[in-house]
């Protein structure tokens, strides 16, 4: 089982702690890296297949609470009901205002986890009290008001997981090991924001998570959203 250091943790440390310091010099050089190396890091495309009666299911759920579009939305919701014959838990890291949040725990019979720790990079309190107050009713879901490291001590096996959460290459590959290595087999990983420039640190964790050890096939890849199927 492969360790990836939590940046979170290190985070925790005073400011000016050997440990931090050397995490932001790493940090700056891995988005540069990651920058660079940007195209190279680029998976292919696999678009999902024509279905009217799901497509049907979003027609209207845009909303200025989330970035995920509705193209996305379509192949999320698909990952979710190939995943709904596994009887494990949901997992969502990063959470935002609940928008996704609501609209994926209420099309699945499963325990939906949501993971924010609302502390900024993001989303704050408000963001919470949004989230907390549009996913009432939905007896399936819980959140973890934590950090996805904290939240991986106590989360263990899992048939779904949605990242969505600090956009760097750090964190994205902590949040893809970590949770990736928690799916059983046939379980889904789906990460969010991998082709934009302004991440390009996220898109080089997603690719080194789908080329891993861990045992990875592709499922989807629509524009800014990668899911991959671990064997």
């Amino acid at each position: 089982m492969r360790t990836v250091i939590d940046p979170f943790k290190i985070k925790s440390k005073p400011k000016y702690h050997p440990g931090r310091v050397f995490q932001k010099l790493g940090s700056m050089l891995n988005e540069h890296t990651s920058k660079k190396g940007f195209e190279s890091f680029a998976l292919p495309e696999r678009s999902l297949p024509k279905n009217g009666e799901r497509d049907s299911k979003i027609s209207d759920q845009g909303s200025q609470d989330t970035a995920v579009t509705d193209t996305q939305r379509a192949v999320l919701l698909e990952a979710l009901l190939i995943t709904e014959p596994l009887d494990f838990p949901v997992c969502e890291i990063g959470a935002y205002r609940g928008h996704t949040s609501r609209f994926l725990a209420s099309r699945t019979r499963r325990s939906y986890l949501a993971v924010d720790p609302y502390i900024g990079y993001g989303a704050w309190k408000e963001d919470m009290e949004i989230m907390l107050d549009g996913t009432k009713g939905l007896n399936n879901f819980k959140h973890f008001r934590m950090t996805s490291g904290e939240a991986s001590k106590v989360i263990t096996g899992l048939g779904f997981c949605f990242v969505d959460a600090v956009h760097d290459y750090a964190n994205t590959k902590f949040d893809g090991f970590t949770y990736g290595q928690k799916l059983v087999s046939g379980g889904v990983i789906a990460f969010h924001d991998t082709d934009n420039p302004q991440f390009p640190g996220t898109r080089r964790a997603v690719y080194e998570v789908a080329n891993s050890e861990i045992g990875f096939d592709l499922l989807f890849h629509v524009e800014d959203l990668v899911v991959l199927r671990k064997r």
